[in-house]
């Protein structure tokens, strides 16, 4: 078989194609006449630091202003980049024309609406999905989780236009990927330790006592020293290894792979990276309940090995992005292409196995074939044409 795996960079740096495409997603919400003067940014963290590079890239002339809490965040995403302005608080930083809740903290919503300027827009951009409900944040009755999750738009007092941003279509990974094509220096600023095996215990020069992918997990403080921490899995491990929740703790632990079922690929999960939310999760701060067994982490790059009845198998040796939506059943919005919305939506890492292992059983419509790159195998060989699917393969990778 063709070597399909044949730059080490390019798996690196398209590690960040779920999250930025998340971002880029919630820029598209906008009116593309938008004038911004000031961008306000209400969290320092790795989806904050990729909202800063795309706003930039957008609105080059605006002011870019971050309110973070954390001191060790406000130090990297100052040492990061240069031309943001940081604060600890919101109190007496510039009204922005547009801001964005780069958060999961309750009252960063509230917060980016309060120091917006007249007819400004908000973008809620991360969810909270506390357990308890009466932790959600609201502002003038309107409940802004709901806004969120649902990509709704509320105007408020002084004709400020809340947005809601939640997911993306499969699609938009491909517009991501172009973008990190283009600027490849966002893999260098965001990106801020590399860990070589899933089961790797040196962060840059940094040795854990555990797994370091558990050691980050399980000690939200800990993960604060970093952005995105990069774990580059072996392309041939000689023991299969994967990150689940067993007996009330994150653990490492070997198994023996199994073919796909119906509907599903086995990928070889060459690229990880951990998202807050994987932590939420563990804190139970999200609306599911944690079962033994699972297995973590819904962002990564990886092959395909093998496919189930009902996928095609020029789906075999496909570099692919992983998605964390999984949509069970027929569903009317994921016919309609707004299947991120759907009330049915499960995610990997949450509610089904996801990708913190070396080799993941994925429902098929959690994956999406890198194209239109020379670093990829033969267009042929991956069912795909000029960028484009080829007609026995549908967006979500079903047999047509």
């Amino acid at each position: 078989m063709r070597n399909f795996i044949t730059n080490e960079g390019y798996l690196d740096v398209f590690t960040l194609g779920e999250p930025l495409a998340c971002v880029m997603h919630a820029y598209r919400r906008l009116p593309e006449t938008l004038a911004v003067g000031t961008i306000t940014i209400f969290g320092a963290g790795p989806i904050g630091a990729l909202h800063a590079l795309y706003a930039r890239t957008l609105y080059p002339f605006s002011l870019v202003q971050i309110v973070e809490p954390d001191e060790r965040r406000r130090a990297l995403i100052s040492s990061k980049l240069p031309f943001i302005s940081v604060h600890e608080t919101p109190d007496g930083i510039r009204q922005s024309n547009l801001a964005i809740v780069a958060t999961s903290a309750p009252e960063a919503q509230t917060d980016a609406i309060k120091t917006a300027a007249d007819a400004a827009i908000v973008i809620l951009f991360s969810g909270i999905n506390h357990k308890t409900k009466d932790e959600l944040p609201h502002y003038e009755e309107e409940d802004l989780e709901a806004i969120h999750r649902r990509e709704e738009v509320r105007v408020v007092s002084r004709n400020i236009r809340l947005i809601g941003s939640s997911g993306y279509h499969p699609r938009e990974i491909d517009t991501s990927i172009a973008h990190l094509r283009a600027n490849p220096d966002y893999y260098g600023i965001v990106q801020t330790g590399i860990v070589d095996g899933l089961d790797g215990r040196l962060i840059n020069n940094l040795t854990t006592t555990e797994p370091a992918i558990v050691k980050l997990l399980s000690d939200g403080d800990f993960g604060q020293n970093y952005l995105k921490i990069l774990f580059r899995h072996d392309h041939n491990p000689v023991i299969e290894s994967r990150v689940v929740f067993e007996e009330g703790e994150v653990k490492l632990q070997n198994f023996t792979p199994e073919q796909p079922g119906s509907n599903q690929v086995r990928v070889r999960v060459l690229r990880s990276s951990i998202c807050q939310t994987d932590r939420r999760v563990l804190r139970g701060l999200k609306s599911n309940s944690l079962r033994d067994g699972l297995i973590f982490g819904h962002e990564g790059v990886g092959v395909v090995l093998s496919v189930g009845q009902g996928v095609s198998e020029q789906l075999v040796g496909s570099v692919c992005s992983i998605l964390p939506h999984y949509f069970a059943g027929e569903d009317p919005q994921v016919n309609m292409g707004m299947g991120y919305l759907s009330a049915s939506i499960q995610h990997l890492g949450i509610h089904v196995n996801g990708c913190f292992t070396t080799s993941a059983i994925l429902p098929v419509s959690c994956i999406r074939q890198h194209i239109d790159t020379d670093y990829l195998p033969s267009m042929d060989m991956v069912g795909l044409n000029n960028g484009r699917s080829a007609h026995h393969v549908g967006i979500y990778g079903h047999v047509k």
